[in-house]
């Protein structure tokens, strides 16, 4: 039998533990769809409950309309794979659809309920407060500075020497987040890039004589721009902390999976990747979990406890793939996306040579 063939009856195992907790307690249905960078919308099904969270399937839902009786259908198939008499209710993200798909549901399973995704909504109130004329001025502004940066090589070694190798770009468990985590991080920043805008190395570089450089330039260097991310981060913070509390267990890694050359294997084999990847790791977890010491309260992390696995990796903020809940699908450089960059340098990893 082939080595995957062999892991996913060895996952099919920590199912098992999992199908006696959904028997015993009930359990949760979560579906969280997004959409690749190939344009192919795919719908993660997971499982919650006392157990832990398992990781059911994921179905490519490409060529189907996304209209309430296809979602609703959708899920009483898993619904009916798990039992009617255990699964409890359903949490979805907030979408038309899918509210429209859950009340159809609810109708048809009268023991169901619909439960909208707390991090959607929470996502969806940054989006609201990114929208206001005070804060997304100093958003954009944002964006410039790590777009300008990222896209010049020497200058984004400059900025890590200044910053003691950490980047400014940070991913957070949903777009928007990431967006007031960056904010975050270039004022954490500020003193080092104030140095780098005013050091030898920049004044006496190409860079600083372009039009994109005096503008990036005057941006570090205004004291209503660094005001404007105070008062970005006051508004933002309670609720970051808050999605991170929300979003705690960790979703698939479907994500990952979909956008990197792993693209290129037919559904079936990518779905048994991950559901050997997920459920394994979520009983790594468990496991640790059940023997670390018990927390009484709640304790806001630092920054750098919010970034995730693929921290080390450049991300921009205005280039990004997103799923239903607003979440990063990380951007990864291969030799396609090298050579879609052209010549025009569009690609934040192809890097120009300018500096100096």
């Amino acid at each position: 039998m082939p080595l995957l063939g062999k892991a996913v009856e060895q996952v099919n195992k920590i199912k098992e533990k999992h199908e006696a907790a959904w028997k015993q307690y009930g359990c949760t249905l979560m579906s969280d769809g997004w959409t690749d960078r190939w344009g192919r919308h795919l719908i993660n099904f997971l499982v919650n409950s006392p157990e832990g969270t398992f990781f059911l399937e994921s179905v490519d839902a490409s060529s189907e309309v996304h209209d309430a009786p296809m979602l609703a259908d959708l899920l009483q198939q898993r619904i009916d794979l798990i039992g009617r008499d255990k699964v409890v209710q359903v949490v979805t993200n907030n979408g038309a659809n899918y509210k429209a798909a859950c009340k159809l549901l609810m109708e048809r399973i009268p023991t169901l309920f619909w439960t909208p995704c707390a991090a959607h909504c929470l996502d969806l109130m940054l989006e609201d407060i990114g929208k206001m004329k005070e804060f997304s001025k100093p958003i954009a502004r944002a964006r410039q500075v790590t777009t300008f940066i990222y896209r010049h090589g020497r200058l984004l070694d400059a900025m890590r020497e200044k910053t003691g190798g950490r980047d400014l770009v940070r991913p957070g468990v949903t777009r928007f987040a990431t967006a007031f985590l960056t904010l975050r991080s270039l004022h954490t920043h500020k003193d080092a890039l104030k140095f780098l805008f005013v050091s030898d190395d920049w004044t006496k570089s190409k860079l600083a004589r372009t039009e994109a450089g005096k503008k990036v330039h005057d941006t570090i260097l205004s004291t209503e721009f660094w005001n404007s991310v105070e008062d970005c981060l006051r508004a933002s913070q309670p609720l970051i902390i808050l999605l991170r509390i929300v979003d705690g267990d960790e979703r698939p890694a479907m994500s990952e999976i979909h956008t990197k050359k792993r693209n290129r294997l037919e559904h079936k084999r990518l779905n048994d990747l991950v559901y050997v990847q997920y459920n394994r790791k979520m009983a790594v977890r468990r496991s640790a979990a059940a023997t670390a010491p018990i927390r009484r309260t709640y304790e806001p992390q630092e920054d750098e406890d919010m970034e995730d696995d693929n921290s080390d990796e450049a991300y921009l903020v205005d280039d990004v793939e997103v799923d239903d809940y607003g979440e990063i699908a990380p951007i990864v450089a291969d030799e396609s996306d090298q050579a879609a960059g052209g010549g025009g340098n569009s690609d934040p990893f192809v890097m120009e040579d300018d500096f100096y």
